[in-house]
């Protein structure tokens, strides 16, 4: 992770569609996520259109994004992935019904080093999400209140 976090990403770009992609990733944590009473959803809705993205590279994004909502999740829970088009980008909203991140760690979450997870977590992930991200033109934020859950939302150039 650091060795990745400390050179820009090379991008290998090809247009596809992320609802494949995410129906994967959601199959891939299915039994994760009811081990711990965590339902899945993807709500899709029909004809979005496609990205000019290099798929592993987003596919690590997702899973990040992802495997931070199984582990903010304390019991049962819900994830639910939704899109749509926000002007000439696709955004992706991943929403869980987790903890909630402090608003002091919400400003610098994207940050090197800085972690909810304590000596769980290096603090890297959400670095290389948005460095990811970025070198796709694209953009990461997040949307979160304790107590009341966490969004990220991935907003990617239509080409």
């Amino acid at each position: 992770n650091f060795l990745r976090f400390s050179r820009k990403p090379e991008l290998r770009p090809m247009r596809v569609s992320l609802e494949s992609t995410l129906r994967e990733l959601l199959l891939v944590f299915r039994g994760q996520a009811a081990s711990k009473g965590i339902q899945l959803h993807l709500d899709w809705p029909p004809g979005l259109p496609h990205v000019h993205i290099d798929l592993p590279m987003m596919y690590q994004v997702l899973i990040n994004l992802l495997k931070n909502s199984l582990e903010a999740i304390d019991g049962e829970g819900k994830i639910v992935i939704t899109s749509g088009l926000d002007g000439d980008c696709l955004q992706v909203r991943i929403t869980d019904t987790g903890r909630g991140i402090a608003p002091d760690i919400k400003e610098k979450i994207f940050e090197p080093f800085v972690s909810t997870k304590g000596k769980q977590g290096t603090g890297l992930g959400l670095s290389i999400c948005r460095s990811i991200v970025e070198a796709h033109r694209g953009t990461i934020r997040c949307e979160s209140e304790p107590g009341k859950g966490t969004v990220f939302i991935v907003s990617l150039p239509i080409m």
